[in-house]
């Protein structure tokens, strides 16, 4: 009996050590599992951030092309009005010179002002 009561023992320390081993083993597997998710989710994560930063800078040069298009516009609109400005003020500044001579002279200077801005406006166009 005493021997039987042995041989239960040893076997059960034996079953008991082979258990152990494959718990050691199965968490030795579980480590290995982590080890290669978290490695995949940092090359994810590595290629999101990357993937990122080129939608980023696409979208940086889309607003910079639109900025220097619509700047571009800008100044083309502010130099025809410019122009516009500088046709009008000339032609004010005329009116104002003969309607001031005519009064200095006591002449009216309208009808050779009209003929003389119509000459200047079809041999100089500004």
């Amino acid at each position: 009996m005493f021997a039987a009561r042995v041989d239960a023992i040893d076997g059960g320390l034996e079953r008991a050590a082979a258990t152990r081993a494959e718990a050691e083993q199965l968490l030795a597997d579980y480590r290995a599992q982590v080890a290669a998710v978290r490695a995949e989710a940092a090359t994810i994560r590595d290629t999101a951030r990357a993937e990122a930063a080129g939608i980023r800078d696409e979208i940086l040069a889309q607003a910079r092309a639109e900025a220097d298009r619509v700047t571009a516009a800008g100044r083309r609109q502010l130099q025809a009005e410019r122009g516009r400005i500088r046709t009008e003020l000339h032609e004010g500044i005329e009116s104002l010179a003969f309607e001031l001579a005519g009064r200095i002279l006591g002449e009216s200077l309208e009808a050779d002002l009209r003929s003389d801005a119509h000459r200047r406006r079809s041999a100089d166009p500004v």
